[in-house]
């Protein structure tokens, strides 16, 4: 079975030291199997964009630690509040 993280959106607008501690929480809770790191509603109106890459980094930085490997870096464009072909509302 695969498991869907949901890391909550508002950590993301939080941004800093609650977001990297937040998503940390998340991936070791689900790193003993297969799983999809996501937000649990997309990326919120009010996010800071400069809050977003550092949240990718720390998934992939994540990745490489535990596992040796690189992500697939792949993005599915999210869910209705992070779907880039409705500009992200």
């Amino acid at each position: 079975a695969l498991v869907q993280g949901n890391l909550d959106n508002l950590a993301v607008v939080a941004g800093g030291a609650a977001l990297e501690r937040e998503a940390r929480r998340v991936l070791r809770v689900l790193c003993g199997g297969p799983f999809v790191f996501n937000l649990g509603h997309g990326v919120l109106p009010q996010t800071p964009p400069g809050h977003v890459a550092p949240l990718a980094a720390i998934v992939r930085d994540f990745a490489k630690e535990t596992t040796g490997r690189e992500t697939t870096g792949e993005w599915n464009g999210g869910g209705r509040n992070g779907d880039a072909r409705n500009g992200g509302r």
